[in-house]
C-alpha cells in the first residue's frame, strides 16, 4: 500500500492492492489517518459565550472593569496547547463614544501597547461618531494564550478607561438610551478556541 511521504505518511488503498487484504489495510489506513491528523494539529475544544444583557461601570482615570457575563473557564488537554481568543464588544461612554478595551487570562491583560509616556495602554480602542450619543463603538479583540499547565484558567475581557476622570462606561447600549426606534441594544461575545500544536 502507498503512503503520502513525508511529513505524515498517511498511506492510502491503490488500485494494484488485493482485495484480500482490504480489511487489514482498512485498519491500517484509519489509525495513520488518525496518527498523521494527530501529529499535524488541530482543533481541540470550542466555547463561546455571548452577553446580551447592559453593564454600566464607573471607571476612575487608568482603570479598568471586567465585562461581567463575558468569561469563559477552560482547562486544555495538553500544557503545550494554546488557547486563540476572540471577542467583539460594544459599547461606549458619553458624547465621545470611546470604547478601550482588552482581553483576559487569568486577570492578566492580553496584548497591550507599549509604554509610552502618559497614554494609555490598551488592546483596541474604537470612537464612534463623537457628536452623537445615542450610538455606540465596536472593537474586536484577539489574543494567542500557551497557558503552560493544564490547570483551569479563566479568560475574559475588561473595559479600560481613556479618561484623565472618572467617567461611566456602558456595554451593549448607548449613554442615550431613550426607548425609540432610532436606538439600539447589541451583544458582545467571546470565543475560545484550543488548538493542539
Amino acid at each position: 500500500m502507498a503512503d503520502t511521504g513525508a511529513p505524515w505518511n498517511i498511506p492510502y488503498v491503490e488500485s494494484t492492492d488485493l482485495v484480500r487484504d482490504y480489511p487489514t489495510d482498512s485498519l491500517a489506513l484509519a489509525d495513520a489517518i488518525a496518527d498523521g491528523l494527530d501529529a499535524a494539529g488541530g482543533l481541540v475544544a470550542v466555547k463561546t459565550v455571548v452577553k446580551t444583557d447592559t453593564q454600566s461601570s464607573s471607571i476612575a482615570a487608568g482603570g479598568h472593569v471586567a465585562i461581567s457575563g463575558l468569561t469563559i473557564s477552560h482547562a486544555v488537554a495538553d500544557a503545550s496547547n494554546k488557547v486563540l481568543l476572540t471577542a467583539q464588544v460594544n459599547g461606549g461612554r458619553g458624547v465621545a463614544n470611546v470604547l478601550c478595551a482588552c482581553l483576559t487570562a487569568g486577570g492578566v491583560q492580553l496584548n497591550l501597547g507599549d509604554s509610552a509616556g502618559s497614554r494609555r495602554r490598551v488592546a483596541a480602542v474604537n470612537m464612534g461618531d463623537s457628536a452623537d450619543d445615542s450610538k455606540m463603538s465596536s472593537v474586536f479583540l484577539q489574543a494567542l494564550h500557551t497557558p503552560g499547565s493544564t490547570s483551569s484558567v479563566t479568560y475574559g475581557a475588561d473595559i479600560m478607561s481613556d479618561s484623565t476622570a472618572t467617567q461611566t462606561y456602558l456595554i451593549n447600549r448607548a449613554t442615550d438610551d431613550a426607548d425609540t426606534g432610532d436606538r439600539a441594544r447589541t451583544s458582545s461575545v467571546l470565543t475560545l478556541l484550543e488548538v493542539k500544536v
